[in-house]
């Protein structure tokens, strides 16, 4: 029968934690891409550019009493 020496059983502890820890560093690293991946996704979909309450109709502009030119000079 296989008798482990303190020296083994030193390192297959060591060996245990190390791999564990490189397991957890590997999971947090693959969320890291992949959050990285899903924040490209939405960049490129320009979904929060075309929202409803930034825009305005032509009755609002229409209602405010700012002319044309005002409202040219406040864009740029």
């Amino acid at each position: 029968m296989f008798q482990w020496t303190y020296i083994q059983l030193h390192f297959a502890a060591n060996y245990s934690d190390i791999y564990n820890e490189i397991k957890e560093v590997l999971k947090r690293h693959e969320e890291l891409q992949r959050l990285e991946k899903e924040r490209q996704v939405g960049i490129r979909s320009y979904k929060g550019l075309m929202v409803s309450e930034k825009m305005t109709s032509n009755k609002q502009i229409a209602t405010t009493s700012k002319s044309l030119q005002e409202l040219e000079e406040d864009f740029m």
